[in-house]
């Protein structure tokens, strides 16, 4: 097979993405390409072979994520493969220049992992670097490292192709927005005086910083602007209503699926926590007899739940679309330019055919500022939507070069959503087509299977997220899906009485005996799986550390060992478990009582952090009390360890005090410590679940 190779202007960009975000930002510099008078060849990496050979390219680029426990994306997998050969030469692409970025989440041990990865690989087959590689870090925000990279790319392109192009400076800021243009309500891109640019980032006074206001560092200079985004979709209205079916997310495609999407019945809700706890705990069951679906414990499912509905009407109401609103709208390319069709296609959350309503319920995440190349892109896009000339000001200084850090403070570190930028700035109103055109897609929510005696049935443990609200925000607000699927099954939530006491068996018994909701159907799927299983030895101990809703896999790791132990295959099995209050917020207490007293958990530790009678405890606690027989566990009897929990804080201090325990009980160093469990990570006999 043939394929293009570099010449003149061209270059290959690659990307390799799991939820999309490697390739929108990869196709964002397809589109800026140009530019330059330069031509990116787009490729996803799982194309190879097929439209692109790596052989045969001198200048490539690279955008690559993340995924699992320091995987390569799926997509990318092909690739990562082919290139692994240990036998391929040190020189097999020693004609290769390249520049990379790797995007990851440093809340994860194992950040930006397959970028640096293929960063090393691509090393040691003689490619040669052109620029110095990005890595994007999620956590603190991609755009503070994403930006500066493409900026560097460009010059680094044109040296390697040695191409001419415009001024890189004055193509790196398209706009430039001096005091007389405050007044304007459109500002057209010929408006540039390289002479007046200023792209100092200004330091700001946080005590005088508010959203709505500009500061004395920002009001009073020429400010550079990221490009105006392109229009690509234009929505055509038919004269009737649109006719939801049950099923609307039919159309989408979800990265992290490994089934169809399947549609199972609501069969019971539960309250496990009382009504003083802090936070609310639900339990809710699914049958999936009719799915074909299949899981073992240590498995998850994703949910498609839907946006709030009343917040839904407030930004149609935000937006002047009610007479629309309802009515059948066909999503179509702008005109007959490839860019923009190609563009269209990719947003394949989008349906062909549908309404505004039910596409902004169902398909698009509105709480989310986009993720892009420039997370200012959007904010510009605002600005042309505006028609009061200080709100204009105010939003042509957030989304500048110089007000980055008040971008970042204000809007990136608050989370604010579309709606609480419009609630502040009455004077823009943004057209829908526009809207939809950034708004991200409605990610699914994964949980983890709680069970494991009755294939018929699925359960999930979740908490109602409280989302305080932060400077910005126009309102309290909660988790999306958790709030769904807390009014979905408000109607038959029942609560557990103090004194019940049944077996988890019994109980699965009877929820078959219950007549489902038959016109509650939720959409689910099955995850791919993270490898978070219990060992196929059953004899083998494991080590199970929770707190909270993170103890739901392990309540089907517990029913499965029981069994066994009834079958007389014996095991050790310790669980460590954390929660607030034992009065408030011991979730399933009676049935760990029922697994001690049969003998299935052979050690229990509690954890409380607010208790009424003990110091604050915390599951780390727990380990850091009984450290000489937790060390006897992993060292001696070899037991696996599963955490279940926040990837932010509690994993990072579990496994900071599992190293101290280490070093204590074995006189390890730090260094040692760290790379002893680095080393039972990557012989998953530690199994992180997140």
């Amino acid at each position: 097979m043939n394929f293009k190779t570099s010449i003149g202007n061209r270059f290959i960009l690659l990307y390799g993405s799991q939820t999309g975000q490697a390739q929108a930002i990869a196709e964002e510099i397809c589109e800026r390409a140009p530019d330059f008078n330069l031509h990116a060849d787009l490729h996803c990496l799982g194309s190879v072979d097929k439209k692109f050979c790596l052989e045969n390219e001198s200048v490539a680029v690279f955008v690559v994520s993340t995924t699992g426990l320091g995987d390569p994306p799926d997509t990318a997998l092909k690739f990562w493969k082919r290139i692994k050969k240990i036998s391929l030469s040190d020189r097999h692409l020693c004609h290769l220049k390249y520049c990379l970025l790797g995007l990851g989440d440093s809340n994860y041990d194992k950040f930006a992992n397959f970028g640096k990865n293929l960063d090393r690989r691509l090393q040691q087959l003689g490619a040669v670097k052109l620029a110095d590689t990005g890595f994007g870090d999620d956590a603190t925000g991609l755009d503070i490292v994403v930006e500066p990279w493409i900026t560097n790319l460009w010059p680094a392109l044109l040296n390697v192709l040695q191409c001419k192009s415009t001024d890189v400076s004055q193509t790196q800021n398209q706009l430039i927005i001096t005091l007389s243009d405050i007044s304007n309500s459109v500002i057209e891109n010929s408006q540039i005086d390289k002479n007046t640019q200023s792209s100092e980032v200004m330091q700001i006074d946080e005590q005088e910083i508010t959203l709505g206001k500009s500061t004395s560092a920002l009001k009073d200079i020429d400010l550079n602007l990221p490009p105006l985004p392109k229009a690509f979709i234009k929505l055509k209205f038919d004269e009737v209503n649109f006719e939801s079916g049950k099923y609307p997310a039919n159309h989408r495609e979800f990265p992290l699926a490994v089934s169809d999407l399947k549609y199972a019945n609501l069969l019971s809700a539960k309250k496990l926590t009382n009504e003083e706890a802090k936070k609310s705990v639900l339990e809710i069951c699914l049958e999936i007899s009719n799915t074909e679906l299949q899981f073992q414990p240590g498995d998850s499912f994703g949910i498609i739940c839907e946006n709030d509905d009343e917040e839904i009407q407030l930004l149609i109401d935000r937006l002047d679309l009610n007479t629309v609103a309802d009515l059948s709208v066909n999503v179509e390319p702008i005109n007959d330019d490839p860019i923009a069709k190609k563009k269209v296609k990719g947003q394949s959350h989008l349906p062909s055919v549908s309404s505004v309503r039910q596409i902004l319920l169902t398909c698009c995440d509105i709480r989310a500022v986009p993720k892009k190349v420039h997370l200012q892109a959007f904010i510009r896009l605002l600005v042309e939507f505006t028609t009061d000339t200080q709100e204009k000001r105010r939003l042509q200084e957030l989304c500048s070069r110089q007000g980055s850090a008040e971008y970042s403070s204000l809007i990136r570190d608050q989370s604010l959503s579309l709606l609480d930028l419009l609630m502040e700035f009455k004077s823009c109103k943004p057209s829908i087509e526009r809207l939809l055109e950034h708004l991200p897609p409605l990610q699914a929510r994964c949980y983890s299977v709680a069970n494991y005696l009755n294939p018929d049935v699925i359960r999930c443990v979740f908490t109602l997220v409280e989302i305080e609200k932060m400077t910005g925000h126009y309102a309290e607000r909660r988790g999306v899906c958790t709030s769904w699927l807390d009014k979905i099954s408000r109607s038959i939530q029942v609560s557990r009485p103090n004194n019940e006491v049944i077996t988890l068996e019994a109980q699965v018994s009877k929820l078959l005996l219950v007549d489902p909701l038959v016109d509650q159907k939720i959409a689910i799927f099955k995850r791919k799986s993270t490898g978070f299983h219990m060992p196929a030895d059953h004899k083998v101990p494991i080590i199970m550390i929770c707190a909270g809703a993170g103890i739901a896999p392990f309540i089907g790791f517990l029913e499965c060992r029981h069994e066994q132990r009834q079958k007389g295959i014996a095991s050790q099995n310790w669980l460590i478990f954390g929660c607030r209050n034992e009065l408030k917020d011991f979730l399933y207490e009676k049935e760990i009582a029922h697994y001690r007293n049969s003998g299935t958990l052979v050690k229990f530790t509690l954890a409380l952090s607010q208790s009424n009678t003990q110091k604050a405890r915390y599951v780390q606690d727990g380990i850091k009390d009984e450290a000489e027989e937790f060390v006897y566990w992993v060292d001696d009897l070899k037991a696996i360890i599963y955490v279940c929990g926040d990837v932010k804080n509690m994993m990072k201090d579990v496994r900071s005090q599992i190293e101290e325990c280490f070093m204590q009980q074995k006189g390890l160093t730090q260094e040692a410590a760290t790379k002893f469990t680095q080393e039972l990570l990557d012989k998953k006999l530690y199994l992180q679940d997140v």
